[in-house]
């Protein structure tokens, strides 16, 4: 077998692969917006159950504090500060979410690697399977 018989019978499988992964990332990307969608009228309820650890809870207050909504002020801190409390209850969408942010870099949460890969790592390696 030469080598461009080896490439193009590589071909195949990285298209399959490529595909996988920009499907699986629109899944994830999608799955902290669905979760803000359901309540739109958000109540103090949400932060007395984030409070109580709560991740979805925790999880829309990350989303409102990052986008500015329902009255909550921006704040990148409190933001990354709810984030991380919901990523840390081993739920996979949020590891994998989180990783990414600090993978991608923005003003709420700046580019660090460390994290990003500790966050990615937590996503592979975690025991709670996908939904």
């Amino acid at each position: 077998m030469t080598g461009l018989e080896t490439k193009k019978n590589l071909k195949k499988p990285m298209k399959f692969i490529l595909a996988f992964f920009i499907c699986f990332t629109f899944f994830f990307s999608r799955l902290s917006y669905a979760m803000v969608l359901d309540d739109p009228n958000p109540e103090a309820s949400d932060f007395a159950k984030a409070q109580v650890g709560d991740w979805a809870a925790q999880s829309k207050l990350g989303y409102y504090y990052l986008n500015e909504h329902h009255g909550v002020k921006a704040d990148g801190a409190e933001a990354e500060k709810w984030y991380v409390k919901a990523a840390q209850q081993d739920i996979k969408g949020l590891q994998y979410k989180l990783g990414l942010r600090y993978f991608e870099g923005t003003p709420a949460f700046p580019r660090n690697d460390e994290k990003s890969f500790y966050w990615l790592y937590a996503f592979r390696t975690s025991a709670t399977p996908l939904a």
